[in-house]
Parts: structure tokens; sequence; C-alpha cells
């Protein structure tokens, strides 16, 4: 009797999962097979003067993605970012004397970021990865933090190493926007001091270590709701200053 009562069970579980089943509103949207995991990349050349000749990043199933050849002081694309799929990579950098070498990172899930090729005396040539923001931070009222009006971020990455103790933004124009960023640090090779925020407008910018001058860049404009990533390169003798538009 026990055995019977357990068939009716079982029959009855199955009637049941097979009611379920055709229950389902096959109308809504299907569960995606795969999440789609996205980075945002731009990669900068602050190591080889003589330009970089190609970079090609390597990624799942063999698939590859070309950022060209990339001058020194450049950025690839120009102007832009490569949308590719996040996660595990290798970069394959040939430098300007033909030699190569590969470099094994990660883009990160949901990350707009640049690479930096920098070189250093002691550890040779290395990525340094910069990430900028959630690709969800885009400008609109939702995230007004991130894009204040009449003010902009700038971020500061240095391919050198040097001594630099602060770098000065100093308006001709409205000496109520002159503003003096202090580094915590001397810069590293591939050291960075992340954003700050600083009014909009035309800037003479000088990098200092101590009272001496490494370098000065006159009109250097940022935006309201501008963010920017400023570069060091050249040599510690003759620095060299570059502004970039992330947003």
């Amino acid at each position: 009797m026990q055995k019977e009562t357990t068939k009716k069970l079982i029959a009855l579980g199955i009637s049941l999962m097979f009611f379920l089943v055709g229950c389902v509103d096959t109308s809504v949207q299907p569960l995606p097979q795969q999440i789609d995991y996205k980075s945002q990349v731009n990669i900068v050349n602050l190591a080889d003067a003589g330009g970089l000749k190609n970079v090609v990043m390597n990624y799942r199933d063999n698939q590859t993605v070309s950022f060209g050849a990339i001058g020194f002081g450049a950025e690839s694309p120009a102007n832009a970012f490569k949308e590719i799929p996040a996660g595990s990579k290798k970069v394959v950098v040939t430098f300007s004397n033909s030699s190569s070498k590969t470099f094994q990172l990660v883009t990160d899930t949901d990350i707009k970021m640049r690479l930096f090729v920098v070189y250093d005396s002691t550890a040779g040539y290395k990525v340094v990865k910069f990430g900028e923001r959630m690709l969800w931070q885009t400008n609109n009222a939702k995230n007004a933090q991130f894009y204040p009006k009449d003010s902009s971020f700038v971020a500061l990455v240095s391919g050198l190493a040097l001594s630099a103790d602060s770098w000065e933004f100093k308006s001709s124009v409205d000496t109520t926007k002159d503003t003096t960023i202090t580094f915590k640090s001397a810069l590293n090779v591939g050291d960075y001091a992340f954003y700050e925020k600083i009014p909009a407008g035309k800037y003479t910018v000088s990098i200092f270590s101590g009272n001496t001058t490494l370098s000065t860049t006159q009109n250097v404009s940022v935006a309201s709701q501008g963010r920017y990533t400023a570069i060091l390169y050249g040599s510690t003798t003759n620095v060299k200053f570059k502004l970039f538009k992330d947003d």
C-alpha cells in the first residue's frame, strides 16, 4: 500500500512540474545565455620616444583587438576609448626597435580606464592601469557629482621618476581661479594623483619641486563639467606636459 501511495505522489509531482512549465509566460524577454561584461580602454605611450610600432590585445577564444601605432605622449584611439570584453588579457607591445614584450592584465568589468606603457630603469617596461570611472557614471543629472557645473576634474599620471611635490593651475584671466595641488609624495614612474576638482577656465600649468619649476605649459583649457587626465613624460631634465579629455 505504501509503495502504491509513493507511486501516485511521484506521478502527481511530475504532472505538476509539466503544468508549471506550460504556464511560463513566453512573451517576456528570455534570460540571456551569457552576461556581456564590458570595459572601455585607451592606451597611452609614456615609454618609447621613438613611438610604439603596434599594440595588440589578446583575449578569450583567440580574439584580438589592435590599438595600432602610438606616438610618444600620444593615446590610442585618439580622443576615444575602445569598448572590449572585460577580463584577463595579454597585451603585446612592439617598440620602435622592433623588440616586443607581453604583459598580462585584467580589464575590469564596467570600468572606463587608461593603460599607460611606462619605462622604469629598475623594473623595465610595464603597463600601469588607471581606472577613471564606472561606465554608468555618464554626464547626466543622476551623476551630477561627477560633472559639476562651472568645474572640472583633473588627474595626473607620471611617466617619469620626479621629485615633484605640487602642480599649479594659474589663471591669467581670473586670479580667484588659481589653485595649487600638492602631492602626497614624490612621483615615481607610473604614479598618479587622482582627480582634483578645479574651476573651469584657461590656465598656465606648472610642475614644481620645491621652488624649482620643472615644467610650464600655457593656455591649458578645462571645460565646465569636464573630466581630464594629464600626463608627464619626456625626461627629468625636459619634462613634458599634456592634457587628455576623459569626458
